[in-house]
């Protein structure tokens, strides 16, 4: 107990659940208690690893949404509107065979193996709505339904379409009779909102770690602040995972 008294605490503990798992703490004695003492952490090693994953995990997901954003920001109509809705029936029709490659590139403008904004952000907006509906739906543990996905899409600004023209069931986000009426403003402010409720949601998380861990939680805010300023910027591809 470095840095502690020893005499301001028992040798009981107790085991708390906490946004980081279970967590054990030392009791302080009731004299320590009413002078304002708290419990203090005594498996560190497994807070600093529960924190690190909710970190990453938070990352993660706020660098789909960017990605999805900076996408839009884009100029075209290459997402939403009748650009966005014409790019992805082409697609479907040459996924399903319908139309050949080379036709298919000469009136997008695609070069072999190219994909275009449309798919990259379904392809983001796919992972998301599956990645995201039990923190989104409030509920966790449980097989994520085709409804599941189709509430979540609904969040984040776009359809959910499980029976897309050759693409595989259950994997398509933005449908073509919802995408040509949706401008790309309302599809950001619906990301930006994603973005707002993942504060909120992993808050408790941060929370958590800087009450038991405060030594701990300011170098987190430190090198935060020191990757900010750093050359090199940690980016994640449209299924989140993480790219330099």
């Amino acid at each position: 107990m470095k840095g502690l008294d020893a005499s301001d605490y028992t040798d009981k503990t107790k085991q708390l659940d906490t946004p980081l798992g279970k967590v054990t703490v030392m009791l302080p004695t009731a004299a320590a208690a009413q002078r304002g003492i708290e419990p203090q952490l005594l498996t560190g090693s497994e807070l600093e690893r529960q924190f690190k994953t909710k970190v990453e995990e938070k990352d993660r997901f706020m660098g789909m949404t960017q990605e999805a954003i900076g996408i839009l920001d884009k100029p075209g109509d290459t997402v939403a509107g009748i650009g966005g809705a014409t790019l992805r029936t082409l697609k479907s029709f040459n996924n399903a065979g319908i139309i050949p490659d080379a036709f298919y590139q000469r009136v997008t403008g695609l070069s072999e193996g190219e994909v275009s904004d449309a798919t990259k952000f379904d392809v983001i907006m796919t992972n998301l709505s599956a990645q995201l509906a039990p923190m989104l739906l409030g509920e966790s543990g449980r097989t994520i339904s085709d409804g599941d996905r189709a509430r979540v899409a609904d969040q984040l600004g776009v359809s959910y379409d499980p029976a897309s023209v050759g693409g595989a069931p259950g994997l398509t986000v933005t449908g073509f009779s919802n995408v040509a009426v949706k401008g790309e403003g309302g599809l950001k402010e619906r990301l930006t909102r994603i973005q707002g409720l993942l504060d909120s949601s992993y808050q408790p998380v941060f929370d958590t770690y800087k009450q038991y861990n405060p030594a701990g939680y300011d170098e987190y805010i430190k090198s935060r602040e020191e990757a900010k300023s750093s050359p090199t910027r940690i980016t994640y591809d449209a299924s989140g995972k993480r790219v330099k």
